[in-house]
């Protein structure tokens, strides 16, 4: 008589808790990203970027 037995759980090479931290690193690199470069798209940056370059200009007088 044949015990029919449960199919061998595939072996994974890595632990997939040590995964969780990486993907939400990744994400949040992305995430970090997006908001960046929305930023330096942004009316706000040129503003910055102006006030910086004229602060720059401004020791040279």
């Amino acid at each position: 008589m044949l015990l029919q037995t449960p199919p061998p759980t595939p072996v994974i090479p890595f632990d997939p808790n040590q995964l969780i931290p990486l993907i939400g690193m990744i994400g949040g690199f992305v995430v970090a990203g997006v908001v960046l470069y929305a930023f330096f798209k942004s009316d706000l940056a040129a503003a910055i970027a102006e006030r910086i370059r004229s602060l720059g200009r401004h020791g040279d007088h």
